[in-house]
């Protein structure tokens, strides 16, 4: 995932299908859901995210911090 921190966009890329993205905060509350993404590669606009630390968890199963500036 790239780049990190982030401030407008940050990218995902994977060796194995990406079939969902889920973002939470620190206190676990989801805040952006994407499903059937179906592809190697996902982006994700953080324009609209407030500063700060971010969970991304994909596929359900893999999970990766990504920081807001």
């Amino acid at each position: 995932m790239y780049p990190n921190p982030s401030k407008e966009y940050s990218k995902i890329t994977s060796n194995e299908m990406i079939y969902s993205v889920n973002i939470f905060n620190t206190i676990g509350q989801k805040i952006k859901s994407f499903e059937n993404i179906n592809s190697n590669e996902f982006e994700i606009n953080t324009s609209n995210f407030s500063n700060g630390l971010y969970m991304i968890v994909i596929n359900k199963t893999i999970s990766k911090k990504l920081i807001i500036e």
